[in-house]
């Protein structure tokens, strides 16, 4: 995805974008703007349910039946695809009179993008991350050669240059991706009633993963139908200054994301694999307590993200705290089969700094050699002051008072 912006943002400095009209700048950013987000929405149905199906396969080591499974998935994303896109490229091309190569071109590059998306669940699988980051960058170096070529030497108009590039540069990534499927797999049952039993079988992951996907984008169209959208050839539809916003805060989830998923690739997988083996040959309390460790991890991995850095929100209102109040990170903790948020290093705390609606229910505490914990009563609560506190188990909040 950044490799995708990076090349959109070289593109448009070098091609001069800013100096194309209005309109058309516009009919550019919208139709890169629904390609991404309408390929992921007509792909969302399906992954859910051919991902279960692939886990399955791969369990049972019947690995000649991951090719029937991507055929069959390949033909429904694009005849969903197709579905969707083909009556609004003859809507946009009909009614808003936008050129017919200009309107045929945007759809290769959705279409294009879907099966760029889709081939990505094969390949995770296959753990082959690296080799998906060198074909997204390969497509969009050609896609940016390509740009620069047409335009400077074929003297083609800059949004036909950076849309037929970006085209083909989805068509390469898409195409590289499908070989090394091919690759990994190369044995094919033809065996395809199997996948469609599956759909019938878990048809709630199709509703499920489609509301997942589709909550992502759901503020967006909410948006586009107040006073300050923007519409395009009669056809395209937006709200800028939202869907930048919206852009921004995506850019901070998928670091988010790239940061929690390393962990649990490294930390989590460990004791998932221990309580896998418990569950086969294992006791049953050898059983629960893998499965302890195993959601004791998970929920510290989830939690640890979560930061206090200088503020405690509390009920809508925010108490800023000075410098030598400082908080470590939250974490998670099982406790009678619940995972409960805790606070980890609260460091030189005064009593008068904490928010007086946070119920403190109990502790753990280990001197490290330093001054000792001394706790204080505070509004019929109890804290731990020093740095030796390990954790607080918050029990719950009284109300405001």
């Amino acid at each position: 995805m950044f490799v995708i912006i990076i090349n959109l943002i070289l593109m448009e400095y070098l091609l001069d974008f800013a100096s194309v009209g209005y309109v058309t700048r516009e009919l550019f950013s919208c139709t890169i703007l629904y390609t991404f987000i309408f390929s992921l929405l007509t792909a969302s149905p399906f992954n859910a349910v051919l991902s279960r199906y692939m886990s399955d396969v791969i369990y049972e080591e019947r690995y000649q039946d991951i090719l029937p499974c991507y055929h069959i998935g390949m033909l429904l994303n694009i005849g969903l695809s197709c579905l969707l896109g083909i009556p609004f490229c003859l809507w946009e091309h009909f009614v808003g009179k936008v050129p017919t190569a200009y309107v045929f071109c945007g759809f290769c590059g959705y279409i294009s993008l879907v099966l760029v998306f889709y081939s990505m669940i094969y390949l995770s699988i296959c753990k082959d991350y690296q080799r998906i980051s060198q074909y997204f960058f390969f497509g969009m170096l050609v896609a940016f050669v390509l740009a620069l070529i047409l335009h400077f030497i074929l003297k083609w108009e800059t949004t036909w240059s950076m849309l037929f590039s970006l085209t083909i540069g989805f068509f390469v990534t898409a195409t590289l991706e499908n070989a090394l499927i091919r690759r990994y797999f190369v044995r094919n049952s033809n065996h395809y009633r199997p996948v469609l039993q599956y759909f019938r079988k878990y048809w709630k992951l199709i509703f499920t993963n489609f509301l997942y996907i589709l909550g992502l984008y759901i503020h967006n169209f909410v948006f586009w139908t107040t006073d300050m959208r923007m519409e395009i050839a009669k056809s395209f539809v937006c709200n800028q200054p939202y869907d930048m916003a919206s852009c921004l805060a995506m850019f901070t989830n998928i670091s988010a994301t790239i940061i929690f998923i390393a962990r649990v690739e490294m930390n989590f997988h460990e004791k998932y694999k221990l309580y896998s083996e418990a569950v086969i040959g294992g006791k049953g309390a050898d059983i629960d307590n893998a499965k302890k460790r195993m959601f004791r991890q998970l929920s510290s991995e989830l939690t640890s993200h979560v930061s206090c850095y200088q503020r405690v929100g509390d009920g809508g209102n925010i108490a800023q705290l000075p410098h030598q109040f400082s908080v470590g990170r939250l974490f998670g903790l099982v406790e009678h089969d619940l995972v409960q948020p805790v606070f980890l290093c609260v460091q030189n705390c005064r009593s008068d700094l904490f928010p007086h609606r946070l119920r403190v229910a109990g502790f753990a505490a280990e001197d490290h050699g330093k001054e000792p914990v001394a706790v204080k009563d505070f509004a019929g609560e109890t804290i731990v002051d020093q740095s030796a506190l390990q954790h607080f188990l918050i029990q719950g909040r009284g109300t405001a008072g």
